[in-house]
């Protein structure tokens, strides 16, 4: 589905059921009509909950048997839905990845667990993960710690910002050896002074 965002991933969802409904006419009624008994109210609820903020499939039918629809009703309209578009695993671990990884600036491994969370798939996981094969995770990582130190007071002993550093890069997804080594570079402390 290429590159989306967030946001284009709300605006294709908020307008799948209306388009497609209007693209088929009085054959999305009928296709309605197949659905088990409650199914279609558990689908319009589906499309409203899903415009709102992107869902996964897992976390639809979640949702769906959280209010109380049998497990065969929320298989069934979460399988409509993923017909009707209106949920796509693949265009929300992208959109996801490179709203968070690529324009926000989490690591990999946060956005790894953020996605497994939400019960995705290891291969739509991985395929997502892919966009940030061209991302130089050093350099985001450096410009993250630059603009945080800058936040802190200038009192701040070299060795506490580094520290401080470190700890605020893991959390946001980077690899140790990545975050001690940008920790070092932005205060200063992998330089020798004579």
């Amino acid at each position: 589905m290429g590159d989306v965002d967030l946001d284009e991933l709300r605006a294709l969802v908020a307008g799948a059921g209306t388009a497609e409904q209007a693209r088929e006419g009085q054959e999305g009624e009928e296709q309605q009509s197949d659905l088990p008994e409650g199914g279609s109210k558990a689908l319009s609820f589906l499309i409203r909950s899903a415009s709102r903020r992107p869902l996964t499939t897992a976390e639809a039918r979640d949702k769906l048997i959280g209010r109380d629809h049998p497990a065969e009703v929320a298989d069934a309209v979460v399988r409509r839905a993923i017909a009707m578009k209106v949920l796509d695993d693949h265009a929300f671990a992208q959109a996801w990845v490179n709203d968070r990884g690529v324009n926000r600036g989490y690591g990999r491994r946060r956005l790894e667990r953020e996605l497994r969370k939400r019960k995705l798939d290891d291969a739509v996981i991985d395929q997502a993960l892919a966009l940030l094969d061209e991302v130089d995770e050093t350099a985001q990582a450096t410009e993250l710690a630059r603009k945080r130190a800058q936040g802190m007071p200038a009192t701040l002993e070299p060795a506490k910002v580094a520290n401080r550093l470190v700890g605020y890069l893991v959390r946001r997804g980077f690899a140790s050896d990545i975050a001690h080594q940008v920790a070092r570079r932005v205060t200063a402390m992998d330089r020798d002074w004579d």
